[in-house]
């Protein structure tokens, strides 16, 4: 799989170990090949000058955008399940602040391919059906970490 990976933002402890067993080196990377790797990374990250993260714009939605929008909170509020969504929103996705270290770009690739047609983030993104069988849970692939926290990714119908 092609990646992309910002070392330099993650931990010293996490970029050793994700270059260690993630990434293929001939030869494979010492420990002390990995830190300096990323401590190099790191330092341009430190170097950085502090941006502001400010809200992005809210975009209008085309009337098929709020129509799926509207279908997926009935769906989400319909469950019976507790949920903390509370609306959708259109945004410009550059203008957001994400802590996302690693990007798959085989399936950012892929997405491309679809992505211009007008109602493939909706049938993507915006779920209104639960998976028939449910999803299986112990694919690490679909899992990430965030904030301490464990989450699985789960793509919609």
């Amino acid at each position: 799989m092609r990646a992309k990976v910002l070392l330099g933002w993650l931990s010293q402890e996490a970029a050793i170990r994700f270059l260690q067993t993630s990434c293929i080196f001939d030869p494979p990377l010492t420990e002390l090949q990995a830190e300096a790797l990323w401590a190099e990374k790191k330092a341009v990250v430190d170097a950085l000058a502090p941006r502001p993260a400010l809200s992005p714009a809210k975009i209008a939605m085309t009337a098929a955008e709020r129509e799926a929008a509207n279908k997926f909170l009935a769906f989400h509020r319909s469950t019976g399940q507790p949920t903390h969504i509370q609306d959708v929103v259109k945004l410009d996705p550059r203008g957001l602040v994400a802590s996302q270290f690693e990007i798959n770009l085989t399936r950012a690739t892929e997405h491309m391919t679809y992505a211009h047609t007008a109602t493939w983030c909706a049938r993507n993104c915006l779920a209104t059906q639960r998976p028939d069988p449910p999803p299986e849970l112990h694919d690490p692939s679909e899992w990430m970490e965030f904030r301490g926290s464990t989450w699985r990714i789960w793509h919609g119908t």
